[in-house]
């Protein structure tokens, strides 16, 4: 079996991770160390798209009429396929499937994932921005992509943004469901993945026998992973401690995100170990980070002092740091040094002060329900503030 160039095992970055204690905790929870072979059959979803929309946007996204075909994109995902007229055929057909709820989805435990994502406030977004974003800049080949749209020039700024956004909406209460933002906004990425993958691969300077398809279905399990196993393995080194009922809830919010935005079913996992293989067969065989990675992962790093919020200069400065000494916290030193990210000029204290108060919360919590639900949606407002702040830099995302 032919594979992209990209594929190099074992990672020169990653590899590392397995042998260090979180790494080392997670093989031992799955029980096993899966083989080079199952690795190499992993690195096979290099080369797949997605299917059912790619023919989409050839059609009707990347031509003449390509305008029309946003605004009938933008109808359908506001009032649903059956309340728009004069939409081709193949459009309807595919919206009319995607709006069918598969008999596995449980809209009790999407529910549950939502409110243990909400109950984490703002922590979710030091995770997602400190471990699971800036973590994946050990690839080079995940992110090129990014490279070749463009992404150093429009900012981290508006990137951190448009990925919130799209985070808030989808872990929001029954927001998976049909006409729902967060149904909206997992339906419309899907068919902006699409049209990268489109233009990307018009580009002279692409190369899919070297990186695989842009934005290809191993890649979009691997930042799967990182909003639920990565994600989760964050919140816990933060002090957080979720049951299983929670661990069972987000995993099976995303299953349906991912089933929504285009990843066959079964390339999704059901719960961790399962994850816990996929997270094994991609970072085993990714490339380092190299000097387009290390630019956006510089440029994350910077970000705070771009950003619309905060005003004063001193409140970037310190929220930089603050951001560099979770990197470290959560990374590991190694990590932060291949991808070129400097140590922070705070103390090493700082992040095990964060964590000891959650340590502290988490019994309290867990043992009394009106204070789960009352942290749920405390939560989930100070989340939506934090949203607010951003959206006031960029005002038009996902509409």
């Amino acid at each position: 079996m032919k594979l992209p160039e990209r594929y190099n095992y074992p990672s020169p970055g990653f590899a590392s991770y397995w042998t260090e204690p979180t790494g080392l905790r997670l093989l031992q929870k799955l029980g096993y160390t899966p083989d080079e072979e199952s690795v190499r059959q992993y690195a096979a979803l290099y080369w797949e798209g997605d299917e059912a929309v790619d023919p989409l946007i050839s059609e009707f996204f990347s031509g003449q009429q390509h305008k029309q075909a946003h605004q009938w994109l933008n109808e359908i995902l506001l009032k649903s396929v059956s309340n728009v007229k004069d939409i081709p055929e193949a459009l309807r057909n595919f919206f009319e499937e995607l709006e069918q709820v598969p008999d596995w989805v449980d809209f009790n435990r999407l529910n549950r994932g939502a409110r243990f994502v909400q109950r984490t406030g703002i922590s979710s977004a030091n995770i997602l921005r400190n471990y699971s974003l800036m973590g994946g800049y050990e690839s080079a080949a995940i992110n090129k992509p990014l490279v070749y749209t463009g992404a150093l020039k429009k900012g981290a700024a508006k990137r951190m943004m448009e990925t919130y956004d799209f985070w808030v909406n989808v872990t929001g209460t029954d927001a998976m469901s049909v006409g729902r933002p967060g149904f909206k906004s997992a339906g419309k990425v899907r068919f902006i993945h699409a049209l990268v993958r489109h233009y990307v691969q018009k580009m002279k300077e692409w190369d899919n026998n070297k990186w695989g398809i842009p934005l290809n279905q191993g890649d979009m399990v691997a930042t799967h992973l990182g909003f639920t196993l990565v994600y989760l393995e964050g919140l816990r080194k933060v002090g957080f401690s979720p049951t299983a009922k929670e661990i069972d809830g987000l995993f099976h919010l995303w299953k349906y995100i991912g089933h929504v935005m285009g990843i066959p079913k079964d390339y999704l996992p059901d719960e961790e170990t399962q994850a816990i293989t996929g997270l094994y067969k991609w970072t085993m065989a990714q490339p380092g980070a190299d000097e387009d990675t290390k630019a956006l992962a510089d440029a994350l790093v910077d970000e705070p002092l771009h950003a619309h919020h905060p005003k004063e200069w001193w409140a970037k400065k310190l929220q930089l740091e603050a951001h560099l000494a979770f990197n470290e916290y959560l990374l590991g030193e190694h990590s932060c040094q291949r991808i070129g990210i400097r140590k922070s000029k705070l103390p090493a204290i700082v992040p095990e002060l964060f964590k000891a108060v959650n340590l502290a919360k988490e019994p309290l919590i867990h043992g009394n329900k009106y204070l789960y639900y009352e942290s749920a949606a405390s939560g989930r407002a100070d989340q939506d503030k934090l949203r607010s702040i951003f959206l006031k830099a960029h005002p038009t995302v996902w509409t």
